[in-house]
């Protein structure tokens, strides 16, 4: 099972061709699969500091 090290690295490289592309949909396609691997990354790690941080009220999707 791929680590959550693998997982960033990923991202990183993803991103990386998300701006070296001139394609406007080859970058979209690039960035979403790096969101997908950050999001794998961030599962494996467990919630992140910013999350567990953040007081209550600003958890809440309904906060104003």
């Amino acid at each position: 099972m791929p680590s959550s090290k693998y997982h960033r690295d990923q991202a990183k490289l993803l991103a990386g061709l998300a701006l070296s592309t001139n394609s406007q949909t080859q970058a979209q396609r690039f960035t979403l699969a790096a969101m997908e691997h950050l999001e794998q990354a961030e599962a494996l790690e467990g919630p992140s500091l910013v999350q567990t941080q953040m007081p209550s009220s600003e958890k809440s999707p309904d906060h104003g």
